[in-house]
């Protein structure tokens, strides 16, 4: 079995190694391309929880000032937030 993070670290070197045992490369550059994806998709989420958190501290000192109006705004960007986590996760 191949690691991950050998992959990452030295994919031509494990593509060579594949190669020479007569195997086909294109699985180890799928299993890279993926793993990229999955780990851009993965900052992209941990930024948007981010701002969502920073919003539900916004929201809860709106809310104990006494402002239903901006409370309400700031309420309807954390749902658009956290629906953009969930298609995302």
């Amino acid at each position: 079995m191949i690691s991950l993070q050998l992959i990452r670290d030295d994919l031509d070197g494990v593509k060579r190694a594949v190669a020479r045992k007569g195997e086909p490369t294109e699985p180890v550059d799928r299993l890279f391309l993926a793993d990229a994806r999955r780990r851009a998709l993965e900052a992209e989420v941990n930024e948007i929880r981010a701002q969502r958190n920073a919003g539900n501290r916004e929201l809860g000192e709106l809310m104990r000032r006494g402002d239903p109006e901006a409370a309400s705004a700031a309420k309807a960007a954390m749902a658009i937030l956290s629906t953009k986590i969930d298609a995302l996760a």
